[in-house]
């Protein structure tokens, strides 16, 4: 009876923890680091020789944006300035006053109608995902708004990757808040290609902008 209870119990926390890991997991921000060949982002590890396809994912979205109340008073008060200002000009011959008036309702009324058309469009919110799929199906994927940096990243991952055990003792540290890198206890913030490190020979097209030895 003792037995059974126990089982009951236990059940639901096995399918539970068996859901958790099925689930894709999805980071953004803080850091991921590669460690003796592990990969580690946020609270979970994964081999590296265990990746079967990395690939980047467009994940921006489209929103409509509020609508601009304030700019459609300023549209009625240009409107009502260039009329006031024909008016004057008209009815009235007074003919400074309703030059200036029209001129003025004119320059707000083409201002505004801009400025209405810009709102109007679709506001764009970039968002990128940088998706592993591992040989046992599990998915992860790191979330930045930054693609160049992703593509830095994929291309360091790839590396590591070619490089088989080589890289081993490979320690390196990617900030995702702040895009930076740090690799073998060198600091590199990068624009460009991925780094370089070793005897190098050649054509070498990454852009390294700040070095900092460790003290």
């Amino acid at each position: 009876m003792n037995s059974q209870s126990f089982i009951d119990k236990l059940l639901p926390s096995l399918l539970s923890s068996k859901t958790v890991r099925d689930v894709d997991r999805e980071f953004e921000g803080g850091f991921v680091k590669i460690i003796n060949r592990m990969l580690v982002i946020g609270d979970s590890m994964y081999q590296i020789s265990n990746i079967s396809s990395m690939e980047i994912i467009d994940l921006s979205t489209e929103e409509d944006p509020p609508f601009p109340w304030a700019l459609c008073l300023v549209v009625i008060l240009s409107l009502v300035i260039t009329i006031v200002g024909l008016y004057t000009i008209a009815l009235q011959g007074d003919l400074g006053t309703g030059i200036v008036l029209f001129s003025l309702g004119s320059i707000l009324l083409v201002i505004s109608l801009a400025a209405c058309r810009h709102r109007f469009n679709k506001v764009i919110k970039p968002l990128f995902a940088l998706s592993f799929v591992m040989n046992s199906g599990t998915r992860a994927s790191i979330h930045s708004k930054d693609e160049t940096f992703l593509k830095q990243m994929m291309l360091v991952l790839f590396k590591v990757i070619d490089q088989g055990s080589s890289s081993a003792n490979q320690s390196i540290s990617f900030n995702l808040d702040q895009r930076k890198i740090h690799f073998d206890q060198r600091h590199y913030e990068m624009t460009g290609a991925i780094l370089a490190s070793g005897n190098v020979s050649g054509h070498i097209v990454n852009i390294v902008t700040h070095v900092t030895q460790p003290v």
